[in-house]
């Protein structure tokens, strides 16, 4: 009988092993799917594999480190917050600037740039853009809480490209010949759609400027030569103004001195009377 039951005791233990061993794997490999189990986004030309895998990965523990940028939403929202489909944001061509060709209008932006609405339910709630310096390097996210920017961004087709114009720090879409304003400060530039050709010499000379103003902020290379140019000025000015000042004391010490010596001149030699 002992021997018997020491037998189903073991048998037991051994059925238990068959049901709960795998459960540890099984477990881990839930986990791992449900790491993964985020839908990669929709990606627009152009966009690196990596960098769509990282607005896959990365990009919900990017809303939830940019909290401030949404301060609408509570914490539980926030990551409910899904990353929409990605594009390669664009600035203006150099053939634009120059005026010499508007074709393309556009050119990727340099250093290298992508964006992404971020959704919550059916509503946009802002944009998610990530940018880097070269390829292979790390990217560096930035949370903007603009919910009509997203929504414009959203409604936008993939091939459509996305203008980022750095002087306004505003958003413009390109398509069909017609730049569209898509936030307020590109509102403020732009009241609707236009043809590139009518838009063209307003951005180029908003560049020129925003250019020349880059140059003249302080520590740059034109700054310091204005600055060298009136300093000289000022120094010399100041010489000038010290030498008069010399002068001027010279002057007057020496004008009691004189007038002394003429009275005394005239003392010793007293004018003689005319003769009559």
């Amino acid at each position: 009988m002992r021997a018997a039951a020491s037998a189903a005791v073991a048998a037991l233990a051994v059925a238990a092993g068959l049901v709960l061993g795998p459960a540890g794997p099984a477990q881990a490999a839930r986990d791992d799917d449900a790491a993964t189990s985020t839908p990669a986004p929709a990606v627009g030309p152009g966009v690196p594999a990596e960098v769509a895998e990282w607005f896959r990965a990365e990009g919900p523990n990017a809303v939830i480190a940019g909290a401030a940028q949404l301060p609408e939403l509570t914490p539980q929202q926030r990551g409910e917050v899904r990353v929409g489909p990605v594009r390669t944001v664009m600035t203006w061509s150099e053939g634009l600037l120059a005026g010499t060709d508007l074709t393309p209008a556009v050119q990727p932006a340099s250093p290298e740039q992508w964006a992404a609405p971020l959704e919550l339910g059916e509503a946009a709630v802002g944009v998610l853009l990530a940018g880097r310096e070269g390829a292979g390097r790390q990217l560096h996210a930035e949370v903007r809480g603009d919910a009509a920017l997203g929504e414009a961004v959203r409604g936008l087709d993939l091939a459509t490209p996305l203008v980022h114009d750095e002087p306004l720090d505003g958003w413009f879409a390109v398509g069909d010949g017609e730049v569209r304003p898509l936030d307020a400060a590109a509102r403020d530039a732009l009241a609707g759609a236009v043809p590139v050709e009518v838009y063209q010499p307003l951005v180029a000379q908003r560049y020129e400027r925003y250019h020349q103003a880059a140059s003249a902020e302080p520590g740059s290379a034109a700054e310091q030569a204005r600055a060298g140019g009136s300093g000289a000025v000022v120094w010399v000015a100041g010489v000038v103004v010290v030498l008069l000042v010399w002068a001027g004391v010279i002057v007057w010490l020496r004008r009691p001195e004189d007038a002394g010596r003429g009275v005394r001149a005239r003392e010793r030699h007293p004018r003689r009377a005319t003769r009559r």
